[in-house]
Order: C-alpha cells, then structure tokens, then sequence
C-alpha cells in the first residue's frame, strides 16, 4: 500500500532549484555534440535536397524543441453569456461574465 497523497517517505528531499545529476549530464552530452559536430552536421544537412533537409531538421529539433500534444478544452457549466460594456468615460470597461446574474444586473 503506498502513502496518502502529499506523504513522503524522505521529507527532507531534494530542496528547490537544485538540478538532477542526470539532467546535468544530459545538458552536458548535448552542449558537447553541439559544439563538436555542429560544423558537420551543418555541412551534411547543406548537401541534402529540400524534401530530406526538412525531414531531418524536424527530427533533430524535436529533441531541443519537443512537440507540444493537442488538448481539448470542455466546458461542462453550460452556456456563457459575454457581455460587453463600452467605457464612454464613465470608468466602465469591457468584461466578461457567466450566465449567473451580478450586481450590474
């Protein structure tokens, strides 16, 4: 059985703002590639037709640059009522609201 939400077995921790070792070796790999084999991997990627320069350079951001996923949004509170309110120099201002009545109503 595991613990209740919030618990931890180790409360002191790893503190805030302090980077994973694997994560700083990860950095490090990559500046290393970076600065070692980016003059040929410029070159290589020069010599390559349109269609597969476009191929590879895709393949090769989406590990600095991941592919955000698609999301959905749903809204389940039903309809929402907008209304607008021009500021004619009376200190009204546009905002919105719900369908549920307020003050101004």
């Amino acid at each position: 059985m595991g613990l209740p939400k919030g618990r931890t077995n180790n409360p002191s921790g790893r503190p805030k703002g302090i980077v994973p070792e694997r994560v700083k070796q990860w950095e490090e790999l990559g500046k290393a590639l970076v600065e070692r084999h980016s003059d040929r991997a410029n070159q290589v990627l020069d010599n390559l037709d349109d269609e597969k320069f476009i191929d590879q350079y895709c393949k090769l951001l989406e590990y600095f640059r991941p592919k955000l996923q698609r999301s959905e949004v749903k809204q389940d509170t039903g309809p929402v009522e907008i209304r607008i309110v021009r500021d004619y120099g009376t200190g009204n201002s546009a905002k919105a609201s719900s369908s549920e009545p307020t003050e101004d109503n």
